[in-house]
């Protein structure tokens, strides 16, 4: 019996250091990490991995990896990764460093178009079952393609964030965007199943904006900003520039309100812009809009709609216009109320407005003027 015992505590060493010996090769060696990723695509069919360099331990390089399934393709070349695999102990995947030269994301077209209905707040992600630390991750392009629609390019993207629980925090993300150019935020969010929180939020680039509030999914959202600079357009000349301002946005996408106050420099002239009103996704009304200048004021009221069709209404009074600032020979003073009817018929536009004089002055003669004005293309 005493030899059975100590040929099982031989067996169990052998294989003990056998097993250790396996993990080894498999995840120190270049050749064993190679034949534990060729075991991995065999056995989920869903990855790719060519050129690969290094060591499953870290840190390793792959010249091309490639994820798909039935919904989603992504795809990276050139990358080069380390990370902390011992933090996998304390439920945490920790990269220190993620570098890549592109990354492609190909959303495939559905292919069963009578899926079922879910609930709303279905699918809203608050946490995930083990907690991410990205330190440094640099992309030098990400290409997001979705059938029907031109791709979105970002460059030069750079992140460093951390998720753990129901918290993201983001230390950093920055890229070069489509649509406002080189934009970098910071900041943190609660993440909520029916919303998002966000306790602090930093925006510099065409901007240099905070802000904070809810962002509902389907439940009332009740953002505010602020900022103490903007320009636009984002690139070349700024044709609009703001040195503070505020804004707010509640409601739910089909039915919110909103309200800005904000100084606005355009063409050198200095304006204070006042606003507030409602929207939905078919049309935005400014219930009151304010635009105050040492050039004159206007007090109007308008609606822009969009859905079924393009229309724009609005009214209101023009108050101490000074012509004078664009035609230097006409000093003024003009006053007048207004009334303004934009549409499209048969994707023509139709324009027509309507003046009605109150007492003004140009080059200090007494001036009035009424009247209304119609243009349609051909007419």
């Amino acid at each position: 019996m005493r030899h059975v015992l100590g040929l099982l505590r031989a067996l169990l060493w052998i294989i003990g250091v056998a097993g250790a010996g396996a993990v080894i090769y498999g995840l120190f060696t270049t050749a064993g990490s190679t034949l534990v990723l060729r075991e991995v695509e065999s056995r989920l069919g869903l990855i790719h991995v060519e050129g690969f360099d290094g060591r499953l331990w870290g840190p390793l390089s792959l010249e091309h990896f490639r994820y798909e399934d039935d919904t989603v393709r992504v795809e990276v070349d050139d990358a080069t990764l380390d990370w902390s695999p011992l933090q996998l102990l304390r439920n945490r995947v920790r990269v220190k460093a993620l570098d890549a030269a592109q990354v492609i994301v190909t959303v495939k077209p559905s292919g069963d178009e009578t899926a079922p209905e879910t609930e709303p707040n279905d699918g809203a992600i608050t946490q995930l079952p083990i907690a991410l630390d990205l330190a440094h991750i640099n992309v030098s392009t990400v290409r997001i393609e979705v059938d029907g629609v031109d791709p979105l390019v970002f460059d030069t993207v750079a992140l460093n964030g951390r998720w753990t629980g129901d918290q993201v925090q983001l230390r950093s993300l920055s890229a070069n965007t489509p649509w406002v150019g080189a934009l970098e935020v910071t900041g943190n969010a609660s993440l909520r199943s029916d919303a998002v929180d966000f306790e602090s939020l930093q925006v510099s680039g065409f901007a240099e904006a905070t802000a904070q509030g809810r962002l509902g999914y389907n439940t009332p959202s009740d953002l505010k900003a602020e900022w103490t600079q903007l320009h636009w357009p984002p690139r070349g000349a700024s044709q609009l520039r703001s040195d503070r301002g505020s804004a707010r946005w509640q409601g739910v996408f089909d039915d919110w309100q909103y309200s800005i106050d904000a100084a606005l420099s355009v063409d050198d002239i200095t304006t204070q812009v006042s606003t507030q009103g409602r929207g939905s996704l078919s049309a935005i009304h400014a219930d009151s809009l304010k635009i105050d200048s040492d050039r004159g004021q206007i007090q109007a009221r308008a609606a822009l709609q969009w859905s079924p069709a393009l229309q724009l209404d609005g009214e209101g009074e023009l108050q101490h216009f000074d012509p004078q600032a664009w035609v230097a020979e006409l000093p003024g003073d003009l006053n007048t109320q207004f009334t303004l009817q934009t549409r499209l018929v048969d994707d023509q536009p139709i324009i027509e407005a309507r003046l009605s004089g109150r007492a003004s002055t140009l080059r200090d003669y007494p001036f009035s003027v009424s009247g209304g004005l119609r243009f349609a293309e051909g007419a």
